[in-house]
């Protein structure tokens, strides 16, 4: 499948800052479930790419005159195709004990582990089938919220909450997998979805498997992801993943377009 993608983010500060930093995670990277035709990333600044430690494709923007807006407009064509969520193990340079973890708003407390035992009882000790269990409960279990103006929450937050935006719902699968020895990790990307509103871009989560490697799992959605899916970056969760480092959180504008073609 064709998709092609336009992303404009845009926000001006209440006060001009005199220089600003940020790391923007907005390119696509090949492998085997997508390729980049064509893809740019415009903003004013000076940039520089550079890949991560996780192989992630970032750009350094830097900004060195006084400034109270900035806007960057990503966008392109990707290739993609459906392998039912499987990304194999040719994406990830760290070993897979690195992904269990337990720290950030991803991190599994005493109420995670039950949660993710209380599944386990029932689904057995194939991780496989396990971590497609949690996701199922998580789906059905948890009311979904918007993203945007959602407050940032750890994933024993949201459990307790009973409901949370894709972002949250990804924490908490990640915690549970992590909870039961299952490595797992962020990841952000774009989402074609004809028929539903989509606010940003989409996120979920991600689980390590000896005879798979990497398999998504989408718990806002139920399902693993597709060739409506466009992944973009990973980490251990959303802060590590963020479209843009540095962003504030006042005066906002996201606009996200995703076509087949």
């Amino acid at each position: 499948m064709l998709l092609r993608i336009d992303h404009r983010i845009a926000w001006e500060l209440d006060e001009p800052a005199r220089f600003s930093i940020h790391y923007v995670r907005l390119w696509p990277t090949n492998e085997p479930t997508q390729a980049v035709v064509d893809w740019r990333v415009e903003s004013r600044g000076r940039t520089a790419p550079f890949t991560d430690g996780y192989g992630n494709k970032l750009l350094s923007l830097s900004l060195t005159e006084p400034h109270r807006r900035l806007a960057l407009h990503a966008g392109g064509v990707v290739e993609t195709r459906d392998a039912a969520g499987v990304y194999g193990f040719a994406l990830d340079p760290l070993p897979p004990a690195y992904w269990l973890r337990n720290e950030g708003l991803a991190r599994h407390e005493a109420g995670i582990a039950a949660f993710a035992a209380a599944i386990k009882a029932k689904a057995g000790d194939e991780p496989l089938t396990l971590a497609h269990q949690l996701m199922t409960a998580i789906h059905a279990g948890l009311k979904r919220e918007r993203a945007q103006g959602a407050p940032r929450r750890t994933a024993a937050e949201v459990l307790a909450a009973g409901a949370g935006t894709p972002d949250d719902l990804a924490h908490l699968f990640i915690a549970a997998a992590r909870a039961v020895g299952i490595p797992a990790r962020f990841a952000t990307g774009y989402l074609f979805r004809p028929d539903i509103i989509i606010d940003g871009m989409h996120c979920w989560a991600e689980a390590w498997f000896e005879h798979l490697g990497w398999v998504g799992f989408d718990s806002a959605h139920s399902i693993s992801p597709t060739e409506h899916y466009v992944r973009v970056a990973v980490g251990r969760d959303q802060s590590e993943a963020a479209p843009v480092a540095g962003l504030p959180t006042e005066a906002v504008k996201i606009e996200v377009a995703v076509a087949a073609i």
